[in-house]
């Protein structure tokens, strides 16, 4: 069974009293942060909510009706339990999670991780495309402009269980695809680690003008930097969890 991810999702609530709003989120009672507010043309009002905390919000809209009283719609956030491969989960909230918990990442399908790393080069300043997921000529993601180089790059990954390393041979192979495609750099990344003869053989390459970059276990994690992590994880949100943050938030307002 697949590990879980607990998110925000959209929830209908329905009409709602005009004037109606929420100064204190019901997950951790923290009080919610400045107010959005949209004008239509004199037709509608907007107003949203958010906890600057924990992530809830909550949206009133109010409709003018010629003639009539004020019609006022509500819609707030729900928790929402997905499985951590599911195709719901944005990429930013997965990116999120696996940076605190990075065994998941080894749930993840092989499409799956390749979007997942295509947006963490993207996040770390790369101009990168996704190839198509079959007959992608040996590439997953495509950089058009390397942040270091400037220059056309190519990615390979390789999501492995966690016993597996990944053998010269993949190196090789990682060479001739990027002699294929006229490629200044290529980029090997992987949700394991390396075997020591293809650690020495991507130097050996290297040395030979060769740019080829290993990118192990280690190194994914510290590019998952990238993310989020300052919401608490929402699974953990309990009663005594929610009464913790509310005394802390007081305590940081008396000051």
């Amino acid at each position: 069974m697949n590990p879980t991810i607990v998110v925000w999702r959209s929830s209908q609530t329905g009409r709602c009293e005009p004037n109606l709003f929420t100064a204190i989120c019901p997950y951790c009672a923290t009080a919610t942060g400045p107010l959005e507010f949209r004008e239509f043309m004199t037709v509608s009002n907007w107003f949203r909510w958010r906890c600057p905390l924990c992530g809830w919000w909550y949206e009133r809209h109010d409709r003018f009706p010629a003639d009539s009283p004020i019609v006022s719609t509500a819609t707030e956030a729900c928790l929402v339990t997905l499985d951590v491969d599911s195709p719901s989960l944005a990429i930013v909230e997965l990116g999120t999670h696996l940076k605190r918990n990075y065994s998941d990442l080894f749930a993840l399908s092989p499409r799956r991780f390749e979007q997942l790393v295509c947006d963490v080069f993207r996040r770390n300043g790369h101009e990168v495309i996704l190839t198509q997921q079959t007959r992608d000529g040996g590439v997953d993601i495509i950089v058009t402009k390397d942040r270091q180089t400037g220059g056309f790059s190519i990615v390979e990954c390789k999501r492995y269980a966690k016993t597996r390393t990944i053998g010269v041979g993949a190196v090789r192979m990682l060479l001739g695809t990027a002699i294929d495609w006229g490629a200044q750099t290529a980029y090997l990344v992987t949700s394991t680690n390396f075997s020591g003869i293809a650690l020495e053989k991507a130097d050996q390459l290297r040395e030979r003008g060769y740019m080829i970059e290993l990118m192990a276990a280690s190194d994914l994690c510290l590019m998952l930097q990238v993310y989020n992590t300052a919401l608490p994880t929402l699974d953990k949100l309990t009663d005594d969890a929610r009464r913790e943050i509310a005394e802390h938030n007081l305590q940081d307002r008396s000051r």
